[in-house]
C-alpha cells in the first residue's frame, strides 16, 4: 500500500470558534485514501463540535465504500430537524493509482494542478454561482451578497444532488473552504500552487491559509486547505477499435462459463481497457481464450 503525504492547514477567522474541519483516512481493506473537508455553517457550539465528526465520518466511510457513500453518511449526522448544517467536499483515491473520485455539497472547492495550470473541478452550490452562470455573456453579476445562500448542503445532499467528478492521476488535488478561495484572488492561489509544486504538501496548505486576508470591514472567515498529491500521470493509450473488438470477443466467449471464470475474465478486460497496449490485449485474449477452452473442455 502506497503512503500518501497530505497537507492540512486551518486558521480560525474573526467571527468565533472555528467550524472548519478536515480529516484523512486510508483503508487497509481497500487501499484507498480519503480526504474530507467540511465547513460548518455559523459558529454555534453544536456545529463547532460536529464539524470534525462530519469530516471523520466522510473520510472513513469514503475510503472503504467510495466517495458518494462517505459524503452521504456524513450528511446523516445532520438529518434531525433543527440541527446546524454544513458544506463539504470529499476526495477518494482509486486503489490502482489511476486518480481519484470527487463529490461535494455546497461551496467548498476542489482544484487540480496538472503541472501547468490550476483547474477548478467543482461548482459552488449557491445563488451567487447559479446567477453568474445564468448571466453568461451578459457580464459579471454583482451577487457576492448571495454567496452564503447555499442550495445543496451536507444535510440535504442526495445521490441526485451530489455531483461526481473523476480526477486523473498526476499533479495535486487542492481542497479549500470559502475562507480561502473567497478571500484569496484566484491568480494568487495559482501562483502559490506553482511556487510550491514538488515541495511538501503541508507547505502549500500553510501558504494558502496564510494568504487569506480580511475584507474592508475587518472580517476574515475560517480558512482551511487540504493538499493531496495524485501520484504520477498514467500514459496508457486510448482504446483502439482493434482492442475493443478483441475485448468484445473475449467477453462473448466467457458468457457461458461459470461465474468465477466470468468474473476473472471481466476483471482482465477492465485492466486491459485502462492499461493495456494493443499487443498486450491481443496476447491477453489468446491466453484467456485458451483458459476458457480448458474450462469447457472434456470432463468439465
Amino acid at each position: 500500500m502506497t503512503t500518501i503525504t497530505i497537507g492540512i492547514a486551518r486558521r480560525e477567522g474573526t467571527a468565533g470558534p472555528i467550524a472548519d474541519a478536515a480529516a484523512t483516512y486510508t483503508s487497509d481493506a481497500t487501499g484507498r485514501t480519503a480526504a474530507a473537508l467540511v465547513d460548518g455553517m455559523g459558529h454555534a457550539d453544536d456545529i463547532v463540535r460536529l464539524a470534525p465528526m462530519l469530516a471523520e465520518t466522510a473520510a472513513r466511510v469514503g475510503a472503504g465504500r467510495g466517495a458518494l457513500a462517505g459524503l452521504l453518511s456524513a450528511g446523516l449526522l445532520l438529518a434531525d430537524p433543527g440541527h446546524p448544517d454544513a458544506v463539504g467536499v470529499l476526495a477518494v483515491t482509486r486503489a490502482d493509482g489511476s486518480g481519484a473520485e470527487l463529490v461535494w455539497a455546497g461551496d467548498c472547492r476542489a482544484y487540480r494542478w496538472d503541472g501547468t495550470e490550476l483547474a477548478q473541478l467543482t461548482t459552488d452550490h449557491n445563488l451567487a454561482a447559479y446567477l453568474s452562470r445564468a448571466a453568461l455573456a451578459a457580464g459579471e453579476v454583482p451577487v457576492s451578497a448571495l454567496a452564503d445562500s447555499v442550495g445543496v448542503t451536507l444535510g440535504r445532499a442526495t445521490p441526485a444532488t451530489a455531483p461526481y467528478v473523476g480526477v486523473p492521476a498526476g499533479g495535486l488535488l487542492v481542497l479549500t473552504t470559502d475562507g480561502v478561495h473567497d478571500q484569496v484572488p484566484a491568480e494568487r492561489v495559482e501562483a502559490l500552487v506553482r511556487e510550491h509544486q514538488g515541495l511538501d504538501p503541508q507547505a502549500l496548505a500553510d501558504a494558502l491559509v496564510a494568504a487569506a486576508t480580511a475584507d474592508s470591514g475587518g472580517y476574515r472567515d475560517d480558512a482551511t486547505a487540504v493538499v493531496l498529491p495524485l501520484g504520477l500521470a498514467h500514459s496508457a493509450p486510448a482504446l483502439t477499435p482493434t482492442m475493443a473488438m478483441h475485448l468484445g470477443r473475449l467477453a462473448t466467449g466467457a458468457s457461458g462459463l461459470t461465474p468465477d471464470v466470468r468474473a476473472r475474465v471481466h476483471a482482465a478486460i477492465e485492466v486491459a481497457m485502462h492499461d493495456g497496449t494493443e499487443a498486450g490485449v491481443c496476447a491477453l485474449v489468446d491466453i484467456l481464450m485458451a483458459e476458457t477452452a480448458r474450462a469447457t473442455g472434456p470432463g468439465r
